[in-house]
């Protein structure tokens, strides 16, 4: 494996998604707590030319300017294919934009040619996990900890689980992160989410009162709470618990998981006024039209549900919101643009039951339209 230089370090955060349990809206915000070392150089005259882009790229990364880094590093794949560094550091630049479709190619490109470390593959899992890819996440993750064990592979690798609805071994990963380090607020987090998806509300509300204890006034913690009293009946005590994150920390993520709360109890109007809320403080996030479209597929407007998906696709193309569009396109009568969106999640996750099973059933309902217009 290519050397790692010395020196300044880049201080870089990822920041999960927002766990999303199926049926309910679980709101975590993880801020997994990797730090990624300086992007690595390799030194030799094969690598001359193409080290001299990375070494201008290198310094935009640490200007924070990740577009002209991404142009640097694309130059020093472009003069040397093979460079490393570069591979790497393009994946890290675009990771940084929110491109991790690009991310991901460049890391499976280092991957295929047998140069990943634990670094590169915990890069490639998150990578994936942002694109929705949770069970190819999980692969990265599990690959990156057959290197090294770390508190933060099973911190996310853990949310992976989660995400891919595996909240048995989700909850093993946090508990695994927990002993490494018991005040680690995001795995507190992530178990008490999990915990409210097992069923077990006072002991998923201990937890996130143990996350309020490392960090009072945790927006997160406070809504999680919400929706583990909104499952247990307590309404009223759920409806402060929202206005209190609310009011911290007025986001997206706080509404919709409100929104999800309200659509469990066929409340269209609250619910479609949180997305409206939503909107107001991120009009570019791609959950809040993934969530706009799940309401509207509720109540009956497949047309609608298929615009708000479509919205959400060209930001962000996951399998979820693929198989919500393709069932949406089938309601609709949509027959083969349902088919194409089955298969484009089976090209992004080509394991994946869902779209295998929607696929044969869609053939059928295809057929039978078929039939009847004869």
């Amino acid at each position: 494996m290519p050397a790692r230089i010395s020196g300044r370090l880049y201080q870089t955060e990822f920041t999960m998604r927002n766990f999303i349990v199926p049926a309910l809206a679980l709101h975590l915000l993880f801020i997994a707590g990797q730090t990624f070392s300086q992007p690595f150089t390799e030194k030799g005259g094969a690598y001359l030319e193409a080290e001299t882009y990375v070494q201008q790229g290198n310094f935009h990364m640490d200007e924070g300017e990740w577009e002209a880094a991404v142009e640097f590093y694309l130059s020093a794949v472009d003069a040397d294919p093979s460079h490393q560094a570069a591979q790497f550091n393009l994946a890290l630049a675009n990771f940084h934009l929110g491109n991790f479709g690009k991310a991901e190619l460049s890391l499976e490109k280092l991957a295929e040619a047998g140069s990943a470390d634990a670094q590169t593959l915990e890069l490639l899992g998150l990578a994936r996990y942002h694109r929705g890819n949770f069970e190819k996440s999980i692969s990265a993750f599990s690959a990156a900890m057959q290197v090294r064990q770390t508190e933060s592979l099973y911190l996310n690798r853990g949310l992976a689980l989660a995400s891919a609805s595996h909240p048995k071994e989700a909850f093993n990963d946090f508990n695994q992160a927990l002993k490494m380090n018991p005040d680690n607020l995001a795995a507190c987090l992530g178990k008490g989410a999990v915990l409210i998806e097992l069923g077990q509300f006072s002991l998923a509300l201990d937890w996130l009162d143990k996350a309020l204890e490392l960090e009072p006034g945790n927006a997160s913690a406070l809504t999680n709470q919400a929706i583990a009293h909104f499952k247990m009946e307590e309404k009223d005590a759920a409806a402060g618990l929202f206005e209190q994150a609310i009011s911290l920390q007025p986001q997206a993520s706080i509404f919709l998981a409100r929104g999800q709360c309200r659509l469990e109890v066929r409340d269209w109007s609250g619910a479609l006024q949180d997305v409206k809320l939503a909107m107001e403080v991120e009009p570019e996030n791609p959950e809040v039209y993934f969530f706009l479209g799940t309401v509207e597929m509720k109540m009956g407007n497949a047309a609608a549900a298929i615009e708000s998906f479509s919205i959400a696709l060209e930001v962000n193309p996951t399998v979820a919101c693929l198989m919500k569009r393709a069932e949406a396109f089938r309601q609709n009568n949509q027959h083969y643009e349902a088919i194409n969106d089955a298969y484009r999640a089976l090209d992004l996750e080509p394991g994946n039951q869902e779209s295998k099973q929607f696929l044969m059933v869609a053939y059928e309902k295809l057929d039978e339209a078929n039939l009847s217009q004869k």
